[in-house]
């Protein structure tokens, strides 16, 4: 069994330019290239591309799957309000994940997921649990919390609270419907702790001080793989009782360190 650990790595690495075409795009439109939130898309039959300066930075980039292959569709990373630098271990509720790279999942409002699809990019997104991005709409929370867990800071949303103090509500989607509160970590305060571990053993353990456990939404086995790699780290205590009754299927708790 694998353990987990590190901190949010926002670093990424370039990617093409999708720079054949001129025309620009009001941001605050709806059209189909841009998102109610003021995310432009490029690329395709539909969109323009959108070079810097256009789009600020490297300009408009393809998006792709998870097996290195080009979607064609892509996104203006600097209309997002971190650039597209958060990979996929705590998105904010209400968010989803796209692929920048084969290898890195970033944290986008659902609706670039939503737009992205609906352009033909099927394949580039998942939901906040890993699981595989299919246009169905987050559900919202059942008015109960599974396990008498109403007010505990463990899973959110819904009859759970949002009150995660400070810290996200991760992992929301149409398999499960509640989230789960992220922890602080108590070595690098303003952060979270997160963990990869893979089928052959502990890739980035929790800090070793603390008795921390990986927690990994279960996700169909397709998907498991992606989900095993953006792990967060909980109390082991904590984990065990979110996995006990979070409705979808429990997670894993692999023991950290």
């Amino acid at each position: 069994m694998a353990s987990c650990g590190g901190h949010v790595n926002t670093g990424t690495s370039d990617a093409a330019v999708m720079n054949d075409g001129q025309t620009d795009l009001d941001s605050g439109s709806t059209s189909a290239c841009n998102t109610s939130g003021g995310v432009r898309l490029c690329g395709g039959p539909q969109c323009p591309a959108l070079p810097a300066p256009q789009c600020p930075g490297e300009g408009c980039t393809t998006t792709m799957t998870s097996a290195d292959a080009s979607s064609g569709i892509g996104v203006c990373w600097a209309d997002l309000a971190d650039h597209g630098q958060s990979l996929c271990f705590a998105c904010a509720d209400g968010d989803a994940c796209v692929y920048r790279h084969a290898d890195e999942l970033i944290c986008v409002p659902v609706a670039v997921c939503e737009r992205l699809f609906a352009l033909g990019a099927t394949n580039v997104c998942r939901y906040a649990d890993k699981t595989r991005y299919d246009n169905r709409p987050l559900p919202a929370s059942p008015a109960g919390c599974p396990g008498g867990l109403e007010g505990q800071h463990i899973l959110c949303g819904g009859g759970c609270g949002d009150d995660c103090f400070g810290e996200p509500c991760v992992g929301r989607s149409p398999t499960h419907p509640y989230g789960i509160c992220a922890s602080a970590d108590p070595v690098n305060l303003g952060s979270v702790s997160t963990c990869s571990v893979t089928s052959q053993g502990l890739v980035r353990p929790c800090p070793a001080n603390t008795d921390d456990a990986c927690a990994i939404f279960d996700t169909e086995t397709a998907d498991q793989s992606e989900a095993r790699r953006y792990g967060l780290c909980l109390g082991r205590a904590v984990c065990q009782r979110a996995a006990a009754v979070l409705p979808g299927g429990s997670h894993v708790c692999s023991r950290a360190g």
